[in-house]
C-alpha cells in the first residue's frame, strides 16, 4: 500500500488510498490536553482494545465517576451501559453487543481510519441505580501518538431534544388525527412569497367535493376563496382575523356553499400575513335558514304595513261616515226639533223636552266630531303634519291643562302620507301616556327636519318610570305599536326616562332609509 507523507503546522499525517491517520508529535500532548479540559462535549481516547487511555473533565463529570477509575475501561463501560454483563471481557461481550453502534463505528474508524459524524444512537444506563435511554450524536476520528493508533471518540447528549421532538412528533400526529378526522375543513396557506397551499384536511371533499390532492395540485381553487376577503390588492385588514367570516362559494357539482371562516395570520418580520392557518367550517344550512328568517320577517313586516294601512283606511272611512251621515243626520234631527219647538209655542212641558232633546242632539253631534278627528283628523290629509300635530297640542292642552308647546324647524315640503300618518300616531299616542300616567305639567314637542333625516322629540317634566320595567303586556301595546310603525319607516325610537325625571321620546328617521323628501 503506498503512502504519502506531509507536514501541517508540525503534525505530521500519512494517507493512504483508503485512509487518512494523523500523528501527533510529543509537543501536541499539550494542546490536545487543554482541549480536553474546555470542551464541553464527552471525550475520550481509545486504544485498539477499546479502552480508555485518556478522557476530558467533562466526560468525568457526565458519569459521575473519577478519571482514576475510567482509565482502561471500555466505552459501554463508561456510559453504564445496562447490558455490559461485569464479566472479565466487559463491554461487547453480551449479545447485545453485535448491535451496538458505538462499537461497530469505533472498530470502524480502526479498521478503516475513516472519520464519522454525527451518527445517532441510543443507550440503555444505569446512572445512580436509575435505569433510562440516552440518546447521543457521535463523532470519530483516528489519530497516531507516540506511533500509537488511537480513535477520539467525541459524544453529544441529544437525549432532551430527541425527548422534545418525539413529544412535537406526537403533537404532530394527534393534531393530525383531529384534523383530519374532522367535520370542519382544516387548512394552512402561504401568502408570501407567493400563494401556496401547505395543507388541507380530508374535510374538503365531505364539503366542497374536491380531495385534498386536488387542491394542493391546484391552489387556484382555495386561492378564489381566500381572495374573497379583500378587493384587488389591498392589505389585510384586522378586521379579517377579529370574527368569523362567512363566503358563498362553490361546490365541485357547482352547486353553492356557504363558508365560515375562522381565520389566524401568522406574520413575516414586516408585520405582514405570510401564512394563514384556519378553519372552515360548511354553514350552508344555517344561511339557507337565515335566509329563510330573514325573507319571513319581510314578509311579517309587509303585512304589518299593509295591516297599519287598512287600519288608517278603515279609520278615515269611519270618520267620513261620522262626520258626513251620522252628523248630517244628526242636525236634520236638530232641526226639525227646532220647527216643532216654534210651533208650540203654548205648551210649556212640551217645550221643555224639546229643549233637552235638542241639547241632547247638540251634545252627541259634538261627540261624532270629536271621535271623527280622533279616528282621521282632515287637517292631516289637507295641511300636513306640522298643521295635525299643532292642533292636536291645543286639543290636549284644553282637555287637561297641560301646558304643551310645539318647535318645528325645517318643515317647509309635505311627508309621504304613510310617515305622515306613522309621526302623528306615535305622538298621539305619546299624549296619551303622559295624560293618562305621567302627571306632568309641561310637555315639548319638537320636529326637526334637515340634511340627516327627521327627528320627533317628545318631552314631559312628569314623575318618570323605569324604561327597563317595560315588557310586552295589553298595558304596554301602545309603545310596542309605536316601536313597529318606526321601524316601518326605517327608523328608530328611544325611550329616556328616571324617576321623578320626567320621559324623553326620541324619534329619529335617517335620510338614506327611503321616502324622505
Amino acid at each position: 500500500m503506498s503512502k504519502k507523507w506531509t507536514v501541517t503546522k508540525g503534525v505530521i499525517c500519512v494517507a493512504t488510498q483508503e485512509r487518512q491517520e494523523t500523528v501527533y508529535p510529543q509537543k501536541s500532548e499539550a494542546t490536545l490536553a487543554a482541549l480536553y479540559r474546555n470542551a464541553p462535549v464527552i471525550m475520550f481516547l481509545v486504544d485498539e482494545e477499546r479502552r480508555i487511555s485518556s478522557l476530558n473533565s467533562f466526560t468525568a463529570a457526565f458519569v459521575d465517576c473519577p478519571a482514576t477509575e475510567i482509565i482502561g475501561r471500555r466505552g459501554g463501560e463508561l456510559l453504564h451501559c445496562r447490558h455490559c454483563d461485569g464479566g472479565p471481557e466487559g463491554c461487547g461481550a453480551t449479545p447485545a453487543c453485535r448491535q451496538c453502534r458505538l462499537l461497530k463505528t469505533v472498530r470502524d474508524t480502526f479498521e478503516t481510519g475513516r472519520a464519522h459524524n454525527h451518527i445517532e444512537f441510543s443507550l440503555s444506563v444505569e446512572i445512580k441505580g436509575v435505569s433510562k435511554e440516552v440518546f447521543f450524536l457521535l463523532s470519530t476520528k483516528k489519530m497516531i501518538i507516540r506511533e500509537q493508533p488511537l480513535v477520539l471518540v467525541c459524544l453529544f447528549d441529544i437525549t432532551e431534544r430527541k425527548l422534545m421532538e418525539e413529544a412535537l412528533a406526537k403533537s404532530e400526529a394527534r393534531f393530525r388525527l383531529l384534523a383530519e378526522n374532522a367535520r370542519d375543513i382544516v387548512f394552512r396557506v402561504e401568502l408570501l412569497p407567493e400563494f401556496r397551499c401547505d395543507y388541507i384536511s380530508p374535510a374538503v371533499g365531505h364539503i366542497l367535493g374536491y380531495t385534498p390532492r386536488e387542491i394542493l395540485d391546484h391552489p387556484a381553487l382555495i386561492h378564489g376563496i381566500i381572495s374573497q376577503l379583500l378587493p384587488g390588492d389591498e392589505p389585510f385588514a384586522e378586521w379579517i382575523f377579529s370574527k368569523p367570516i362567512v363566503l358563498k362559494c362553490r361546490h365541485k357539482d357547482q352547486h353553492e356553499v356557504w363558508l365560515e371562516l375562522y381565520l389566524t395570520p401568522i406574520l413575516n418580520e414586516a408585520g405582514e400575513p405570510a401564512v394563514i392557518e384556519g378553519i372552515a367550517r360548511d354553514g350552508t344550512e344555517r344561511e339557507i335558514k337565515e335566509q329563510q328568517l330573514q325573507a319571513s320577517y319581510a314578509e311579517i313586516e309587509a303585512l304589518s304595513k299593509r295591516t297599519l294601512n287598512v287600519m288608517e283606511e278603515e279609520r278615515k272611512r269611519l270618520a267620513r261616515e261620522l262626520h258626513d251621515e251620522v252628523g248630517q243626520a244628526l242636525t236634520a234631527v236638530k232641526l226639525d226639533l227646532q220647527m216643532i219647538q216654534g210651533e208650540l209655542a203654548g205648551f210649556k212641558n212640551q217645550r221643555e223636552r224639546l229643549a233637552k232633546g235638542i241639547a241632547l242632539v247638540d251634545k252627541t253631534l259634538q261627540l261624532v266630531r270629536r271621535q271623527s278627528v280622533s279616528l282621521r283628523p282632515p287637517v292631516l290629509d289637507d295641511l300636513g303634519l306640522e298643521s295635525a300635530i299643532r292642533d292636536m297640542v291645543h286639543g290636549f292642552m284644553d282637555r287637561t291643562g297641560i301646558q304643551a308647546t310645539v318647535r318645528v324647524y325645517g318643515f317647509s315640503k309635505r311627508l309621504p302620507p304613510e310617515m305622515e300618518t306613522a309621526l302623528y300616531r306615535c305622538v298621539q299616542e305619546s299624549l296619551t301616556n303622559i295624560m293618562r300616567h305621567a302627571r306632568a305639567s309641561r310637555v315639548m314637542v319638537t320636529l326637526v327636519h334637515n340634511a340627516q333625516g327627521l327627528t320627533v322629540r317628545i318631552e314631559d317634566n312628569g314623575i318618570g318610570f323605569e324604561p327597563d320595567s317595560i315588557c310586552v303586556s295589553p298595558d304596554h301595546t301602545g309603545l310596542t305599536g309605536m316601536r313597529e310603525r318606526v321601524k316601518l319607516l326605517g327608523g328608530e325610537l328611544t325611550i329616556e326616562s328616571e324617576n321623578g325625571r320626567g320621559t324623553r321620546i326620541a324619534i329619529n328617521v335617517p335620510r338614506l332609509s327611503g321616502g324622505l323628501p
